[in-house]
């Protein structure tokens, strides 16, 4: 549920991914998901699978902000064109 009770780090897509290391992990899931939503492939479901503290939440949070966003995707830090 979005509240807009978040840090501005957490509400902003510019902020969030000015403050978040990409790993090869987080691209790949990311990739995936600008493919699927713009039709040209990407896996349709995608199962996190992360111990305690793997970043499941941050992951989530970083694909709502790339599936949300209104600017370019050269506005987000560390976001492969």
């Amino acid at each position: 549920m979005r509240t807009g009770k978040a840090t501005r780090e957490y509400q902003e897509p510019v902020a969030f991914f000015d403050r978040t290391f990409i790993t090869e992990g987080m691209r790949l899931l990311l990739t995936q998901v600008s493919q699927r939503l713009a039709g040209q492939a990407g896996e349709p479901v995608i199962q996190l699978q992360t111990a305690f503290g793997g970043g499941k939440t941050h992951t989530m949070l970083a694909v709502y902000h790339l599936a949300t966003r209104k600017g370019p995707l050269a506005d987000l830090a560390g976001i492969p064109p």
